[in-house]
């Protein structure tokens, strides 16, 4: 299957030319925060700046942050790529888009069993099925070694700004801080699997992630 990066209608990749820094979006690690953050910081704009993050709004506001090619030399100096605990963002997508946003129902296990398979092989085009597929899926795999990339662990996003250095550029204070725009309610629907069932069950085209989410580990 086609990797969503290269997908000519799904917008995962930004250029952020005044930060230095290239972003791979990826569904589920807390990517409207980041954006918010990046976006903001990058074009000074003020943080009651309503961005309307979704429905392709930005691609649309800011074209030439837009990447258009996967290039080594069209990416900057540095290239940030958030990732999560694969099994906290299978939980999280269970939660806020199967339960919330598709409007469906059942356990994890019904969610995992039943529908993810048809998720993963859905069309790139269907942005909310892409919140589904795994993290690997939204950037060359060849950036795992490129010494530009900054890996950053969803649970430190609170740190971003003063990881990545927003203090520094010339934005009003205010525009530095990190937005926690999507907060689940971790009692929605019903875990009824162990965390090693929910890797066994998402099965070896999750491997990748798991291998990234291992590697990086041992180094935080």
């Amino acid at each position: 299957m086609q990797k969503i990066y290269e997908d000519p209608k799904s917008r995962y990749a930004w250029n952020f030319p005044e930060l230095g820094i290239t972003y791979f979006e990826i569904p589920k690690t807390g990517s409207s925060s980041t954006k918010t953050a990046l976006f903001r910081s990058n074009y000074r704009l003020d943080s009651g700046d309503d961005l309307n993050i979704g429905g392709g709004k930005l691609a649309r506001r800011f074209p030439d942050s837009l990447l258009q090619s996967f290039r080594p030399q069209d990416l900057l100096n540095r290239i940030l790529i958030i990732y999560r605990d694969p099994i906290a963002r299978a939980k999280s997508a269970y939660r806020s888009i199967f339960l919330g946003r598709q409007e469906m129902q059942g356990s994890l296990s019904e969610y995992l069993n039943q529908y993810l398979s048809a998720y993963i092989h859905s069309p790139p085009s269907d942005g909310m099925l892409n919140h589904h597929k795994p993290m690997t899926w939204f950037f060359p795999s060849e950036l795992i070694d490129d010494p530009r990339t900054v890996f950053v662990n969803t649970k430190n996003l609170a740190d971003l700004p003063s990881t990545l250095g927003f203090e520094n550029s010339p934005t009003k204070k205010s525009g530095t801080n990190m937005p926690h725009l999507l907060n689940v309610n971790k009692s929605l629907g019903e875990i009824d699997m162990t965390d090693a069932e929910i890797r066994a069950t998402l099965g070896p085209i999750y491997e990748d992630d798991f291998n990234l989410y291992e590697r990086l580990s041992v180094v935080e």
